[in-house]
């Protein structure tokens, strides 16, 4: 483990963003016309800027991966580690499509099939629990939600981070708390109601050609972080 972490910093991951393979993704994910959810990752390094996109990732009509709620206890096997991304790398960015919308995401569900919690809120716990187990380090992740409808030709994205590590109670008491919005709410409203909890920040913005006219340097501020060791203070 690297006694320096790398900061991530509004400008970076405006950088990040514009990168042209970023941006490729995100033409396909906002594909109108796609019935399958798509999903990608970037992968960052601990203590450098150097980042790695990954491949567009197929999944099925209603879920890009398992989303398996981490354990209060124990350590995950590396080989069953989806967000595995090698000794000095972490999960920043999880993306991934809701083809025909809705934009907000899905609420956190017990599938008692699986004996698992599932749904898009659960996903960043994961990327952290990774993060902690695998390297001793605590993160602030990023999870975007890109949506899309047939009937328009461009799609958007909602943006969000946990503002702290949030335990499954706390995230067991939103469910429901999109249930009076409509399916194609706009997405800049959704932002809003997340970031009215006070436990995410969180952006909504219109892609165009897999860009993003309005995402400025300066909202993605909000989303700015040092990864640290577990152990030491926030700052």
């Amino acid at each position: 483990m690297t006694a320096s972490l790398y900061p991530i910093t509004g400008e970076h991951l405006f950088t990040i963003f514009s990168d042209k393979r970023f941006q490729d993704h995100m033409r396909i994910l906002g594909n109108p016309l796609d019935s399958h959810e798509r999903t990608f990752e970037v992968l960052h390094s601990l203590s450098s800027d150097a980042f790695t996109i990954t491949p567009v990732a197929e999944g099925t009509e209603t879920r890009t991966i398992p989303e398996h709620y981490p354990p209060s206890s124990g350590t995950l096997k590396r080989e069953d580690d989806l967000f595995w991304a090698g000794e000095d790398t972490y999960c920043l960015v999880d993306m991934h499509s809701h083809p025909g919308g809705p934009s907000a995401p899905s609420s956190v569900m017990f599938d008692p099939l699986d004996d698992t919690y599932v749904g898009d809120l659960t996903l960043l716990g994961m990327i952290q629990y990774v993060s902690r187990s695998s390297h001793g380090v605590i993160t602030s992740p990023l999870a975007g939600i890109v949506s899309s409808q047939k009937k328009k030709k461009s799609s958007s994205l909602l943006l969000f981070q946990e503002k702290s590590v949030l335990l499954l109670d706390e995230l067991l008491e939103q469910e429901g708390l999109f249930d009076g919005f409509s399916v194609y709410a706009p997405v800049d409203d959704v932002a809003r109601m997340m970031e009215s909890t006070g436990l995410y920040h969180a952006v909504g913005v219109r892609c165009v050609d897999g860009k993003f006219p309005s995402l400025q340097k300066c909202l993605l501020e909000r989303f700015a972080f040092t990864p640290r060791k577990i152990g030491t203070k926030q700052h």
